[in-house]
């Protein structure tokens, strides 16, 4: 019984950040896409991921904001894109 309820009130953590890829739009946070997180010799974060699905790479920083920003993006100066899901 007490096996039970441990399991009925036992909480899951929830995901709380999301990274899509830009070319297939598949979720690369839960999906094992993670390459690897590392600083450059200028002090900047690197968090990279390739893609399950279609392979491509994106390179983001986790530091600069409250929400993790493409390095394509900021070398480009665009501006993020609104997606909808």
């Amino acid at each position: 019984m007490i096996n039970f309820l441990k399991k009925l009130f036992k909480k899951e953590p929830e995901q709380t950040t999301f990274i899509y890829c830009r070319k297939c739009r598949n979720e690369m946070c839960s999906d094992g896409s993670f390459i690897s997180d590392t600083y450059d010799e200028n002090g900047d974060n690197h968090v990279k991921y390739k893609c399950k699905k279609c392979g491509k790479e994106a390179d983001f920083n986790f530091d600069i904001a409250p929400v993790p920003i493409n390095w394509e993006e900021l070398k480009n100066n665009d501006k993020p894109k609104k997606t909808s899901l």
